[in-house]
């Protein structure tokens, strides 16, 4: 199976909308969403972000950021944060799809 689309995953996901550029978000703890967006790793299984409200604001800033492109490359989040448990480190996707 051809998975191509892997590679489009980026590594960090802005959060865009009527908060201002450097405000807090709402539910937001001290230093939690740094630089107005999170990185993939921290989102596995954590509902967290549309719990605090932000579900409009990740939408909006996934019809911001350029699109990546369709390359050999994986991002990081995706090849060494997968499923990654507290206690374990995180699986590889790109390793994954070639054991498929």
């Amino acid at each position: 199976a051809c998975r191509f689309g892997h590679s489009q995953i980026p590594n960090w996901f802005s959060l865009v909308g009527g908060y201002g550029k450097n405000a807090r978000y709402p539910g937001a703890r001290s230093g939690q969403y740094k630089r107005n967006g999170f990185y993939l790793r921290n989102a596995f299984f954590n509902a967290r972000y549309q719990h605090d409200g932000l579900t409009d604001q990740l939408i909006l800033g996934l019809l911001t950021d350029k699109s990546m492109a369709s390359d050999p490359w994986i991002e990081n989040d995706v090849r060494n944060y997968l499923y990654r448990d507290k206690k374990e480190p995180g699986l590889d996707l790109a390793a994954i799809n070639i054991n498929r």
